[in-house]
């Protein structure tokens, strides 16, 4: 009988070690759920500052090719007008004026269309 209580003794040794080392286990896999919970949460929140500003600068782009395009077309009406004076002149101070108006209309409106390009 005494054999039978050192077994139930010894048996119940064993399995509280088994179980001590099962709750060390199931801490630290707690302790890594925990960290890495952490380190997502953090990591969500430096994506989402970087994409509020991705999606800045995006929207900022889009208004500068919106305006540039607004310069464009504005540039493109003036060398219409000039070019109606030009032709509609008779007299050659006016028609000189007038050319040097429109080469200087054309090359802003090259520069802007080249900007523009470049923006896309």
């Amino acid at each position: 009988m005494a054999s039978v209580y050192e077994f139930i003794i010894s048996a119940k040794d064993l399995a509280s070690a088994t179980a001590g080392k099962v709750s060390a286990a199931v801490d630290k896999i707690n302790t890594v759920a925990h960290k890495a919970t952490a380190s997502t949460t953090k990591m969500q929140a430096s994506a989402q500052t970087a994409f509020g500003k991705i999606l800045t600068s995006t929207k900022s782009a889009v208004r500068g090719s919106a305006t540039l395009q607004h310069s464009i077309d504005e540039l493109q009406d003036k060398l219409a007008e000039l070019n109606k004076v030009k032709f509609g002149t008779v007299l050659k101070s006016e028609f000189a004026a007038v050319n040097k108006k429109i080469k200087k209309t054309e090359n802003k409106d090259r520069a802007s269309e080249s900007c523009d390009r470049r923006l896309l």
